[in-house]
């Protein structure tokens, strides 16, 4: 193929990789706008109206902002955004109006929260507003034109963070009325705050496809009562340095419900429904049926004023079988004080949780309807898997729930602790949504993020944030995570052919490799390497200084990964002597060795420490072979994996978890075409996370998140090891085929690509595989 048509099909493949929204955006006289605050604006909440008459069906609102918005239109539900970049930059969303417009007054409500605290969710920049409404080419109002309406107290401002990777906790007042006056109601009489002009910023189209916002009931399930413990256990939730990402002073919160959710105790639980009102000191117990993420609602109805506290969880594994909140060291719950009167209630920070506990604290509180409003990417259903096993069939299923909640404008690790886009985590998301959607539009936005801004405040020269967009706490990085950005970027190359991304990323991949050139030893290996050196979340995490035998295996990847994307021999050559110099050094004859420390004479004393990763990490990244190390290959085949919890074989070596061990034996297990052990290893591994949570997990216990982004590879895995469809390459519009040896008796599932599906199906009653694919494409051996 030319370079010319390698070019064009890459085109072709991004158009189509966005959705129909996503043409290119941008305003017409749209001028950035914030009320004068002082700069007062630690989790400031605030809400723009206008109210437009007879606007025509047809028109568009157009919203860029620093922070994150939800749009109403009338009082109902609009759109909630907006896609992240990278520090200096926005994303313009739009969202077309016709239902509720052409009649009346129409009455847009855009909701805007300024945390202006550091966060790995969002980046602290400066707040403002940007928004317009368009109707053929006419603006009909901007920004000057909204009210600014104060949004609290009736969402109290000074309450605690939700965790220190994210932002604040919500805590609800709501006085009858208000919230739908504002929102909804053509005239405004309340009290509202000066606009001033903001500076301006470089502005972007959004890139991604707009979420899905489907909303999805829960069932209640049991009930039961609780106490208060008179003093609560401390807990702490805000993990390294909270005082370096901004926070409110103990002295000033105006509620606490981190200390409410510690000092309820469960004290009985009764399966069923229990009707409709929660008396006080009881509470009632719902399930989604999975794992869910996206915006919790209420409609609650108090006699009298009532105090309601909402707790959940991915799992139930509190006392009596019911939700603890503490599990992942979030402040999980949702405080609601009521006057008497019925109110709507949504949240406007999302969370994830299959299971919802309400707990009636002060008065009785009849609960007339709940829901959960997902946030999910629109497309993960556009790729199938079913087989002749429901097991897989189920692992499938999860594995699109994991990726559509962790997918929605970047690649995150969960929907919930975090929603970050980590570093290594993306690498294998990104797999995951050309092979479920057969586009590349998060992963390009997400890799843009990275070009957007010229240095990332805060952090060294030369490094790339572990996470982004975000703030780093004093200067934190992963210096293992900026290597796996060049992997990822090698792979994003062959699926798209954009060089224009990968060479306005060039200067700073090389930047990044002049930096560890600071950490090069004699031998060549990277020694001492600063901050957070991350390996696996396994004991590997305990043995990575001076010399880290997996790190420097992951840095001869990384070279070689530049060296084919930017043409450096010098690098290729480096990676070479990396490997070998590692295999002479850390190979002790049955393992490879984590590794070495400095001594004071300043030899290099390589330790006995042995983990089962670093056997991993040195066959993904090359360093060795099923040829050139066929004893420990067979070793590691044979006698590891899921089964090693049970046998315990080989306990001087110390075990994996899932991110990334698990994810890599899976890897080279497929180099090898060992279909059968695949089978069993991924029933083995993933089967018991799917049908507990519907999700897959971060660890390979439930002891962290349990839908993380990177665990969904699970439908790469089934589509390429268990159907067979090997590869596919976008710009040569081939795929190969093998049938896989397992023991299925019937397997189908397609993929999408932007000319059609690829559907490929077989069954072990005879015949040959029938493979369907879109109009000038092949399929090979």
């Amino acid at each position: 193929m030319s370079r010319f048509l390698q070019i064009f099909v890459a085109l072709l493949l991004l158009l189509w990789s966005v959705s129909v929204h996503c043409f290119a955006a941008s305003f017409v006289v749209g001028v950035p706008c914030w009320p004068n605050t002082g700069g007062d604006d630690l989790n400031r909440r605030v809400g723009f109206r206008i109210a437009i008459p007879k606007l025509p069906p047809g028109s568009v609102l157009r919203i860029a902002t620093s922070g994150l918005y939800r749009a109403t239109l009338n009082g109902q539900f609009l759109g909630h955004g907006p896609a992240r970049a990278g520090h200096g930059h926005f994303r313009i969303d739009e969202w077309p109006i016709n239902s509720g417009a052409g009649v009346g007054n129409s009455i847009i409500a855009i909701e805007v929260a300024a945390s202006t605290a550091r966060s790995f969710y969002m980046v602290k920049q400066q707040p403002f507003l940007q928004a317009e409404v368009v109707s053929d080419g006419k603006v009909l109002a901007t920004t000057p034109d909204f009210q600014a309406v104060d949004l609290h107290p009736v969402v109290v401002r000074k309450v605690p963070r939700y965790t220190y990777q994210r932002t604040f906790t919500e805590v609800f007042r709501p006085t009858p009325g208000w919230d739908a006056a504002w929102r909804s109601a053509t005239d405004w009489d309340g009290p509202v705050m000066k606009l001033v002009e903001a500076p301006t910023f470089p502005l972007a189209d959004r890139g991604v496809p707009y979420p899905e916002f489907k909303m999805v009931e829960s069932t209640a399930i049991a009930s039961g009562t609780f106490r208060e413990l008179p003093k609560p256990p401390k807990r702490r939730y805000y993990g390294f340095y909270p005082e370096d990402f901004g926070d409110f002073p103990p002295k000033e919160l105006q509620a606490r419900p981190d200390l409410m959710m510690s000092s309820l105790q469960p004290t009985s639980l009764d399966p069923g429904p229990a009707g409709d009102v929660i008396e006080p000191g009881t509470f009632h117990l719902h399930d989604f049926g999975t794992n869910l993420s996206g915006f919790l609602g209420f409609r609650l109805r108090a006699e009298q004023p009532a105090k309601l506290l909402v707790t959940f969880d991915e799992l139930r594994t509190g006392p009596e079988s019911t939700v603890d909140p503490h599990r992942m060291k979030c402040v999980n719950a949702i405080l609601i004080e009521l006057p008497a009167g019925t109110y709507d209630i949504e949240t406007f920070e999302p969370y994830t949780l299959r299971y919802l506990q309400l707990h009636a604290l002060e008065g009785a509180i009849a609960l007339e309807s709940n829901y959960l409003r997902e946030l999910a990417h629109p497309h993960a259903g556009r790729a199938t898997f079913e087989s002749s096993d429901p097991r897989l069939d189920a692992i499938f299923a999860a594995a699109r729930q994991s990726f559509r909640q962790n997918a929605t404008d970047i690649f995150m690790d969960c929907p919930s602790r975090e929603r970050a886009g980590w570093l290594c985590d993306s690498f294998w998301t990104a797999r995951v949504e050309a092979d479920l959607t057969g586009a590349v539009a998060v992963e390009r936005n997400f890799l843009d993020n990275y070009a957007q801004p010229d240095k990332f405040p805060g952090l060294v020269s030369g490094m790339l944030p572990m996470c982004y967009p975000m703030d780093p706490s004093r200067g934190r990085y992963i210096p293992n995570w900026a290597m796996w950005f060049v992997l990822q970027l090698e792979e994003y190359e062959a699926r798209t052919g954009d060089r224009e991304l990968v060479d306005r990323l060039c200067p700073k991949i090389e930047a990044l490799f002049e930096f560890f050139e600071r950490f090069e030893n004699s031998d060549g290996l990277l020694e001492n390497l600063e901050e957070w050196v991350f390996v696996e979340w396994s004991e590997a995490n305990e043995f990575v200084q001076d010399v880290s035998y997996p790190s420097n295996m992951l840095y001869a990847a990384a070279l070689d990964s530049a060296s084919k994307l930017f043409g450096r021999e010098d690098w290729r050559g480096k990676a070479d002597a990396l490997r070998a110099t590692i295999n002479d050094q850390a190979f002790d004859g049955t393992f490879y060795r984590d590794h070495a420390e400095r001594l004071p004479d300043g030899g290099l004393d390589v330790r006995p420490d042995r983990t089962e990763v670093c056997q991993y990490y040195a066959f993904f990244f090359g360093t060795a072979s099923s040829e050139s190390r066929p004893k420990l290959w067979k070793t590691l085949v044979e006698e590891f994996g899921p089964q090693r919890r049970e046998t315990k074989a080989h306990p001087e070596v110390h075990p994996c978890n899932q991110f990334p061990g698990n994810v890599m034996r899976m890897e080279i297990l497929s180099r090898e075409r060992e279909t059968a052990r695949i089978y069993d290893e991924a029933i083995g591994y993933w089967h018991s996370m799917a049908v507990t949570t519907g999700t897959l997990w971060e660890h390979d216990q439930s002891t962290a998140s349990c839908n993380h982004g990177f665990a969904s590879h699970a439908a790469v895995v089934l589509h390429r090891d268990i159907l067979g469809i090997r590869s596919i390459d976008y710009q040569e519009k081939s795929i190969s085929f093998s049938l896989p040896d397992n023991p299925l008796h019937h397997c189908r599932g397609s993929l999408p690509t932007s000319d059609g599906d690829i559907i490929v199906q077989w069954n072990r009653d005879g015949g040959d595989p029938q493979i369907s694919l879109p109009p000038d494409w092949r399929a090979q051996e």
